[in-house]
């Protein structure tokens, strides 16, 4: 989905009053998505000014260059069941070929498939209550679902009236504090998706003997 904005916008044009939008939506930390840095609003914003139809050379090479799997067996896994850990996941993408390909691409080209947003079921909250706030979006969130095998299920709401602003407020503002937070907790606290802080250093200490290794 190139332009979300625009892609939800176009479904409150669709939807009745009460009517609801649902999508199965992939968990960046159980597919090959794993090593991609989770998207912002300011790329979907980006998106819906630049009225993108397609995925940009950017996300086109992020999601080819940064590809992970999971390591199991003999097998290759690019879809899993929660949280794979740092040390079962393996880089898969090519970073000089990727980078050839995006010299080589024209703007002008044929579609090309990505991943354009990278997100988990927190950050995608935190993405739509934004969108929100500014008065791009006219959908109230029902349901966000916990993660099931690669994917979490999302519930939209078209709300009666018409697209209100939200003015930055006290409360606004305590609120986008709040779910940012919650959006970036697993990767410090000891949810079930997160990495012990002691895994995390220990992980740290391998990294650095082998830039000592190559003088780094």
């Amino acid at each position: 989905m190139a332009n979300p904005i625009k892609f939800l916008q176009g479904c409150e044009i669709l939807l009745k009053q009460g009517g609801v939008l649902t999508m199965a939506v992939p968990d960046a930390r159980a597919c090959f998505d794993y090593f991609r840095p989770r998207t912002v609003l300011g790329e979907w914003l980006e998106a819906y000014f630049e009225d993108r139809q397609k995925p940009s050379h950017r996300q086109l090479f992020d999601s080819r260059a940064y590809m992970s799997f999971r390591k199991k067996g003999d097998l290759e896994q690019h879809a899993f069941h929660g949280d794979a850990g740092l040390k079962s996941m393996l880089l898969k993408g090519d970073l000089w070929k990727e980078f050839e390909a995006w010299k080589a691409r024209a703007d002008d080209g044929p579609y090309e498939d990505a991943h354009c947003t990278v997100m988990t079921p927190d950050t995608l909250r935190l993405l739509l209550t934004e969108a929100q706030m500014l008065g791009l979006v006219n959908l109230d969130i029902v349901e966000i679902s916990p993660t099931v095998a690669h994917e979490f299920y999302v519930r939209l709401s078209k709300r009666g009236g018409g697209t209100t602003r939200e003015m930055p407020s006290k409360e606004g503002l305590l609120m986008r504090d709040g779910l940012l937070k919650k959006a970036m907790q697993f990767q410090y606290s000891s949810g079930p998706f997160a990495r012990p802080r002691r895994l995390l250093n220990k992980l740290k200490r391998s990294i650095q003997k082998r830039l000592d290794r190559f003088g780094g």
